[in-house]
């Protein structure tokens, strides 16, 4: 579903002059109000080269492995040495987040890593124009990358002794998140999402970012239970540091002002998608988690002065060994039976086979799973949504994304909404195959009954339901999948 909106908002910048999307709802939205992701007209040329959801996939994954470079460079200004560089490189290559990163379809905040980095990189070796146009791109790719930027004019400020230059970078990225989430944003129809991802931590009659700042102010302790009190945070947050040996703790204590927005986002939220290395959001943290992780490094060569070589080879052999792990553990670099690289099935070959029916120019409403297929399109709607779709294309199977319907009941929820759509008389049955089925506005539809009785059997029902029964299986045509379990009743 996130694909299918990316792909659309920036397909739209040149079909419509905006990032129009219609993902939303059944009208047609400026996706910049709902994310400010201005760094999205900057790829809309280099996307049309593919014009393609596959584009972004590919996109995505180079600029992820191109911020081994300026991490590389880093490293090696930092520390002096070539090993304990391309160590940091190899577990930033292997991080489980970073894996995590690139296949939750595509993000733009996954763009922030390497210019965060070009950017440590530039502002370590005194290089001040460069330094500010990677920060400014890193401003343009979302809108709480502000709070970063002002974060590393703290840090000049206080780090560098720059205190000119450290003001100025962290007035001009509050006013920017400021104007943008007060006024940009709201004005193009969308509002910033803070409540819902903070609910749990908002203080009772509070709201808003004022309430996340109340809370944190005012309640240091209720704070720390929050973030600490909580296993899967305290997983993250060891997910995320042990690949480079808590390098980072011996990181300056200022340096670490740069990490504060990217961890309270991620670790004061009650959104529990965020605070895990299988999605996006990590991408905000990496880079200060690897710019602190050469500091540290850097101090741990400084501290064993006289045993440069013995404590270089320790430290390249604690990354190397707890790298590997933690990418075999945690990570997806290397398929196992936990996790193996996904496959296209029959099924989504069919679904494939469907979307290539539909002329490029039409417009279509259709399951969350499905838009993305259906790429570089001025008009896709979700499902439910109809509005003045051309077509409908459906999907009933049991692990079909029936979003925005969720849980055990989003299957049941989306035939009821399939079924009024169809009864409906507006659209009529082209052809259906395995579960999917795509109609046409204005066609006959005296193929629709038996279309819905066929999407209404109940063969999918036994399939559906967890039970612990651990009866032998035995063949048995009339089941489905031609299987049954075997009960002996008492």
């Amino acid at each position: 579903f996130d694909l299918g909106i990316h792909d659309q908002a920036i397909y739209n910048i040149f079909a419509s002059g905006y990032m129009r999307t219609t993902l939303y709802g059944p009208y047609a939205i400026n996706y910049i109000g709902d994310h400010f992701a201005p760094i999205q007209f900057l790829l809309a040329p280099i996307y049309l080269l593919g014009a393609d959801a596959r584009a972004l996939l590919v996109l995505q994954s180079l600029f992820l492995a191109a911020a081994a470079v300026p991490l590389y460079a880093l490293a090696r200004l930092k520390t002096r040495s070539v090993g304990i560089a391309l160590a940091l490189v190899l577990a930033y290559l292997l991080h489980p987040a970073l894996h995590g990163v690139n296949l939750a379809d595509f993000h733009q905040i996954a763009l922030v890593i390497v210019f965060l980095l070009t950017a440590f990189c530039f502002l370590e070796a005194k290089r001040d124009l460069p330094f500010l146009i990677a920060l400014l791109l890193a401003l343009m790719v979302k809108e709480e990358v502000a709070l970063t930027t002002a974060a590393v004019g703290a840090y000049v400020f206080f780090g560098k002794r720059r205190p000119l230059l450290g003001a100025a970078i962290a007035l001009v990225s509050l006013v920017y998140f400021a104007v943008v989430i007060g006024w940009v944003m709201p004005a193009l129809g969308g509002t910033p999402q803070i409540d819902t991802r903070f609910g749990g931590y908002i203080a009772p009659r509070s709201e808003g970012a004022r309430g996340v700042a109340w809370t944190l102010f005012t309640n240091p302790l209720f704070t720390l239970n929050h973030i600490f009190g909580d296993p899967a945070k305290r997983l993250f947050l060891l997910q995320v540091f042990l690949p480079v040996i808590f390098l980072p703790l011996l990181a300056p204590a200022e340096a670490w002002l740069v990490a504060v927005p990217a961890l309270a986002v991620l670790t004061l939220t009650s959104a529990h998608t965020q605070y895990s290395i299988a999605g996006h959001y990590s991408a905000h943290l990496l880079p200060s988690v690897f710019f602190l992780a050469a500091l540290g490094a850097a101090r741990l060569r400084r501290m064993a002065e006289g045993r440069t070589v013995a404590a270089t080879t320790a430290v390249v052999a604690a990354i190397l060994i707890t790298a590997t792990g933690a990418t075999l553990l945690w990570g997806r670099l290397i398929p196992s039976a936990r996790a193996p690289w996904p496959q296209p099935s029959s099924h989504h070959r069919v679904v494939d086979q469907f979307v290539a029916q539909i002329p490029r120019n039409a417009s279509v409403s259709a399951l969350g799973g499905i838009a993305p297929h259906l790429t570089a399109r001025k008009t896709i709607y979700l499902f439910p949504d109809v509005a003045d779709a051309e077509y409908l294309l459906l999907d009933t199977s049991l692990d079909a994304n029936y979003w925005p319907y969720e849980g055990l009941e989003a299957r049941d929820k989306s035939l009821a909404s399939m079924t009024e759509v169809i009864r409906g008389g507006a659209f009529g049955l082209v052809k259906d195959e395995d579960g999917v089925y795509l109609f046409q506005r204005g066609r006959d539809t005296g193929g629709n009954d038996a279309a819905l009785a066929r999407m209404l059997s109940t063969r999918y029902e036994a399939e559906a339901l967890w039970s612990d029964f651990d009866g032998s299986v035995a063949e048995d045509a009339g089941a489905s999948g031609g299987k049954a379990r075997v009960a002996r009743p008492e």
